[in-house]
């Protein structure tokens, strides 16, 4: 019998917590890695809405109904502030803006539902609500599809 198969016991553990310790490292890190690349990849597709450039422009009347930007949140999640110019319920023009803003989940990459509410006037805060976003061909604006119940019909922002 050779004398030469005693195992180190200590050498054994120091070795398998020494691997499991570097595969949890490796592990982490390959998270990471990935992680930045899918939020790149996002970033990147929706990069071509994002922007504070857009306006509702028409033909009714005088001045720009609306002005509003988007900004990327998380993944599919956008935030959009709003400054509108005309009361869309009265067709009159507003003393002051309105302001309201909202976050944007997006189902793809062209279509989404939005969660808005007021933040300006004090009268208007605490009113909220839902809309549809469909983003236009080449990204060169979208549509908000509103709640008909409340008066507030489709708009369309384009880029300025």
């Amino acid at each position: 019998m050779c004398d030469n198969t005693s195992l180190n016991w200590t050498e054994i553990i120091i070795s398998g917590l020494f691997g499991v310790f570097l595969g949890i490292i490796a592990s982490y890190l390959t998270t990471y890695i990935n992680e930045k690349i899918k939020r790149k990849r996002i970033e990147k597709s929706y990069s071509k809405i994002q922007g504070d450039d857009y306006i509702c422009p028409t033909s009714e009347y005088p001045v720009n109904v609306a002005d509003a930007s988007i900004n990327l949140i998380a993944k599919n999640k956008l935030k959009i502030i709003v400054k509108t110019y005309v009361d869309i319920g009265s067709n009159t023009i507003l003393d002051d803006k309105h302001i309201w803003e909202g976050e944007i989940y997006m189902q793809t990459q062209k279509f989404g539902t939005l969660i808005w509410y007021y933040t300006y006037p004090q009268s208007k805060v605490g009113e909220n609500g839902f809309k549809r976003i469909i983003i236009h061909e080449h990204f060169k604006g979208f549509t908000l599809i509103g709640e008909m119940d409340k008066g507030f019909g489709d708009q369309k922002f384009i880029r300025k």
